[in-house]
């Protein structure tokens, strides 16, 4: 058994996952304790933002001319969205450059704990 004395490259992608993580999760916990922002919205998850962008396009190709509705609870959607999946993305990205393995799990772990509490309804309110 030979020992690896090469350095370990800097965590560069695990700590941009991490705090991207923590964003995201931050957002999520905002959105979903703080409520719906907008004004007479029920509050929106990562399950209803996706299907109504499906439908959207959906009528886009058939020709019907519907306008998207953004208010502030879908764009704070959105961007939770993206950046947990960058998170988990950045996370492995930095497992697997064998980066220290302490921030990059932190940010896989942390996104994908933003991602798991809309779907499962683990939020209060």
């Amino acid at each position: 058994m030979t020992l690896d004395l090469r350095p370990r490259p800097r965590a560069v992608l695990g700590r941009l996952g991490f705090a991207l993580g923590a964003a995201a999760l931050l957002a999520v916990l905002a959105l979903g304790q703080a409520g719906p922002f907008a004004t007479g919205q029920d509050s929106t998850t990562f399950v209803e933002t996706p299907a109504e962008g499906l439908a959207l396009i959906g009528d886009m190709v058939t020709g019907e001319a519907r306008a998207a509705r953004w208010t502030v609870d879908r764009a704070l959607v959105a961007g939770a969205a993206g950046c947990a999946g960058l998170a988990v993305i950045l996370g492995l990205a930095g497992i697997l450059r064998r980066e220290r393995a302490g921030p990059a799990l932190a940010g896989a772990l942390l996104g994908a704990l933003a991602m798991a509490l809309p779907l499962f309804g683990l939020l209060g309110g």
